[in-house]
């Protein structure tokens, strides 16, 4: 039988994920492909951004898929002229933050008695230009 059906999600560490990253009540003028994507960059390798975000359908988040690299700490913060907004991550909670395995991260083995990775980083900042017109 061929190795790739035989993986075990969780005895394998994931090294990176795709996830959808809300960006948190960003300015109206952010609400573009380009804009969002850039955002994106800051967070991981951005693929796509949601029909809603691109069209402003829903304004009071903008949403893009990104792929993350687990072993970095996740970006929880960006700031748009000095202004600090907020990312909020969807679908890891399958995903152990201590030691990169699928897990729901109350039930997996490491998790008892430690502290998550994304726990001892203190939040990070990081600056976002003003898009091009």
């Amino acid at each position: 039988m061929d190795q790739a059906f035989n993986l075990n999600p969780y005895e394998h560490e994931i090294s990176s994920t795709l996830v959808w990253a809300r960006l948190l009540v960003i300015p109206a003028q952010y609400f573009n492909t380009d804009a969002v994507m850039k955002i994106g960059k800051r967070i991981g390798r951005p693929l796509r951004v949601d029909q809603a975000t691109s069209t402003g359908a829903r304004l009071d988040y903008a949403r893009v898929c990104v792929e993350v690299d687990l072993a970095k700490p996740l970006l929880s913060q960006f700031r748009i002229h000095g202004v600090k907004y907020f990312i909020q991550y969807e679908g890891l909670e399958k995903i152990c933050l201590n030691c990169g395995k699928y897990f729901e991260r109350s039930g997996c083995p490491c998790s008892f008695g430690g502290q998550s990775k994304q726990d001892e980083e203190p939040n990070v900042s990081d600056t976002v230009k003003e898009p091009n017109p």
